[in-house]
């Protein structure tokens, strides 16, 4: 229920530095915490880092408060932050090499290192109208409301041409630091994974893909709009490797047509199957703002299944237990927001551009087996 309008989003890796949409509503069903910026009553005697107190973040009367011990969304939060941190320092320490590394060939060329850059790197940068909608499609927007506001081609340039930039900029780094030694002294932090079960719910590919995701979506809610349209894309590019599992988490009280659509998408699933579920899936949330109960059948057979069988499924509410399973399985993890995705257990570290989410994906996929 909060609404943001991000400028900038940086990725999950300095690989790629990715801006994210315009506007995008996160449907949260509650966010509470402590502020730290509020003027605080306690008194905190602040020490820093003590050696043999790692994990510790605090003691009363000499007895230690330990890390593990806090609220699981306080240490969400400190984990997001963490990462964020970590990213910021690869980005900087990629600038740092650049710097050093080009400023001697600038020399050598009796250029200025700005001028090296622009002449030797990146050359001739060109961003096409097409390259432009791409971006804009990726985060979210269709092509009628990119026709509807030609302003956001115009907005949206400039951060296209710098990522292209730091793509460019970051592979020749890697070419030059190929054969020399590189070292950060700082460690990427490690997120906690629970064990989330599959079960019966609506897949992509299999439940022993080396990857697996799992998205708790809200049919009615517009960031899980966008959502969806990253799944297509990590689709597309991971094919099998990665198995998407899409969990049911209606915002009753906000969305009232969030619930009957879930319960549709599993008639039509129960009629057709995966394939028919995910078609339906696209199809309820190209059309988010009609998702009335006299809509529901006609997206059904948009998908491949008859029309009457879906309607009697839906109003004999035959999957309504289905749904409040996975909402109660939501309850139990928490899960606090639409959309929430794990990504092999571990919540989704990155943003929700398929960048971003593609990158997270890469390194499980290189690391050790979930």
């Amino acid at each position: 229920m909060s609404k943001e309008t991000f400028v900038q989003k940086k990725s999950y890796s300095s690989r790629a530095i990715v801006w994210s949409v315009f506007t995008v509503c996160a449907c949260a069903t509650f966010v509470a915490c402590f502020s730290s910026q509020a003027k605080s009553k306690i008194t905190y005697t602040e020490k820093g880092v003590v050696a043999g107190k790692e994990g510790v973040v605090g003691s009363v009367d000499g007895q230690d408060l330990l890390e593990k011990d806090l609220p699981a969304e306080i240490k969400k939060e400190l984990t997001k932050a963490r990462r964020q941190e970590h990213e910021i320092l690869k980005a900087g320490l990629n600038q740092l090499l650049a710097q050093k590394i080009f400023t001697a060939e600038a020399e050598k060329a009796k250029m200025t290192y700005e001028e090296y850059l622009d002449k030797k790197v990146y050359k001739k940068i060109e961003v096409s109208e097409k390259d432009v909608k791409t971006f804009l499609k990726s985060r979210g927007l269709d092509d009628k409301q990119i026709a509807e506001n030609p302003a956001y081609l115009d907005q949206a340039k400039p951060y296209v041409e710098a990522s292209k930039r730091q793509e460019i900029l970051e592979e020749r780094l890697a070419k030059e630091t190929k054969s020399r030694k590189v070292e950060a002294f700082f460690k990427k932090p490690v997120s906690d994974r629970i064990k989330l079960e599959i079960g019966n719910a609506p897949i992509t590919s299999s439940k022993d893909a080396k990857v697996q995701l799992i998205i708790f979506s809200d049919f009615q809610c517009p960031y899980c709009s966008q959502a969806a349209k990253s799944m297509d894309a990590i689709k597309k590019k991971f094919g099998k490797k990665v198995n998407i599992a899409f969990k049911h988490f209606p915002l009753v009280r906000i969305h009232p047509d969030a619930f009957p659509t879930s319960e549709m998408s599993l008639c039509v699933r129960d009629l057709g199957g995966d394939k028919a579920f995910w078609k339906f899936h696209d199809i309820a949330f190209e059309n988010q703002r009609a998702l009335g109960a006299d809509k529901l059948p006609g997206y059904a057979k948009q998908a491949g299944v008859k029309e009457a069988d879906a309607k009697a499924c839906l109003e004999a509410h035959k999957f309504k237990a289905a749904v409040e399973a996975d909402m109660a399985q939501a309850e139990t993890v928490p899960v606090n927001a639409t959309p929430t995705i794990f990504i092999n257990g571990m919540e989704n570290p990155a943003g929700l551009a398929p960048e971003a989410l593609s990158e997270v994906i890469e390194e499980e996929l290189q690391g050790p087996a979930a």
